[in-house]
């Protein structure tokens, strides 16, 4: 629940402070956004990913619903029916679970990091 998700925070946060730590010699700057290009491209492609897993969900749900409604010719196999719903739902809230967590110490570790 909410100690499990915010004990892994506060894991990744005191993490985060250890490698600006623990980095030589290093001072924390605001890096520009040319520094954090990539950390940028992967904070929208995730956020692409998440909303096409929660697009999914949706379709599956209301694939799932019409496919009870016709009788006669079914939408989606029935025997897969459930199972199919599961899979989506499941898809959908383990991103919701681990992406905030992976994005806080992304970009903590980018805060950090040496710029090559």
């Amino acid at each position: 629940g909410l100690f499990a998700f915010l004990f892994q925070t506060g894991i990744y946060f005191v993490l985060g402070v250890f490698a600006y730590f623990l980095e030589s010699g290093m001072k924390f700057v605001w890096r520009s956004a040319d520094d954090l290009r990539w950390v940028i491209l992967d904070t929208c492609l995730l956020i692409y990913i998440y909303g096409t897993l929660r697009f999914r969900e949706g379709v599956a749900r209301m694939a799932a619903a019409e496919g009870k409604k016709d009788e006669e010719q079914p939408l989606l196999d029935e025997d897969n029916l459930e199972a199919m719903v599961r899979n989506a739902d499941r898809s959908a809230n383990n991103a919701a679970e681990q992406l905030p967590v992976f994005v806080l110490s992304m970009w903590l570790y980018a805060m950090v990091r040496p710029v090559s």
